[in-house]
């Protein structure tokens, strides 16, 4: 009992979370409890490194267009991001989300220069974090019902010109994919078959995402439950512009959100605490 009691302890207080993004060509970096503590254009970086022999390869790497696939600055970043963390202790790792828009522009990145970096040597885990569920969850949107149950909830984002269509459980954005009509052309009969389509398409089985909490049945068991139930009826709808149509769907509320840059830094906060509070249920 006091073993795991301290082992908790030491979990938070070891344990840090960021998230950062350094594909738009700024360094962004945003602290659980903290707030935004770096968020700096790379030529702002680049003029304040030393002109060393030492960093030659990393100055030369930040005037790359794709400076994010040079493993030196990579490595730059990466001694920044641990160098700023409150209160780090050298010893101590940080679990890290890596901010992104594109999958496969990730998936790319991960395999190219992660594994090559520094970065598995100074992070527990490296977790992928899509813009959806950073925007998903720069609003107050319940991740539960009144009876404490985790809920399944449809979601729209109108973003780049493209509608995307999916479902957020317990924080994450999961099945987005892209509707070849435009927003203002699409219909509520366009939205009710494309929900039906999200429905039949939708799998029993949870997400593997959740798979860490398999050794912990009370948890497990709230995660299965709810990723068995049906959708809620109301549809979430995203837009960084104003709406040029208003839709009306039979048998949903429709709520729109229109969501800023602020909204996705207050979603990559709201992310890591729940991720925080899942990885805390191991040491119950």
């Amino acid at each position: 009992m006091l073993r795991d009691i301290i082992k908790k302890i030491a979990y938070c207080f070891k344990t840090k979370f960021i998230c950062v993004d350094f594909f738009q060509g700024r360094l962004k970096a945003v602290e659980l409890g903290r707030g935004v503590y770096i968020d700096r254009s790379i030529e702002e970086i680049r003029n304040e490194i030393p002109d060393k022999k030492k960093y030659k390869e990393v100055k030369e790497g930040l005037l790359m267009e794709k400076y994010y696939n040079n493993i030196h600055v990579i490595n730059y970043f990466s001694d920044m991001l641990i160098k700023h963390v409150k209160f780090y202790i050298k010893g101590f790792k940080v679990n890290i989300f890596l901010h992104y828009e594109k999958k496969d522009f990730i998936d790319e990145w991960y395999a190219k220069v992660f594994f090559y970096s520094r970065m598995p040597f100074l992070f527990i885990e490296a977790i992928p974090l899509d813009n959806f569920t950073c925007i998903y969850n720069g609003f107050d949107i319940p991740i539960e019902n009144e009876q404490g149950e985790y809920i399944k909830n449809i979601v729209f984002f109108i973003y780049d010109h493209t509608v995307y269509v999916g479902f957020a459980f317990v924080g994450y954005v999961f099945v987005i994919r892209p509707i070849e009509k435009k927003a203002e052309d699409l219909s509520s009969d366009d939205i009710l078959l494309i929900i039906k389509e999200l429905l039949e398409n939708t799998s029993e089985d949870v997400h593997k995402r959740f798979d860490q909490l398999t050794n912990k049945k009370k948890e497990y068991k709230k995660i299965i439950s709810g990723w068995k139930k049906p959708f809620q009826n109301t549809i979430y709808l995203f837009s960084k512009e104003d709406l040029k149509k208003q839709y009306h769907v039979d048998g949903y509320k429709i709520k729109f959100f229109k969501y800023d840059e602020n909204d996705i830094t207050t979603g990559m906060e709201k992310i890591m605490a729940i991720e925080r509070k899942i990885r805390r249920i191991i040491f119950k």
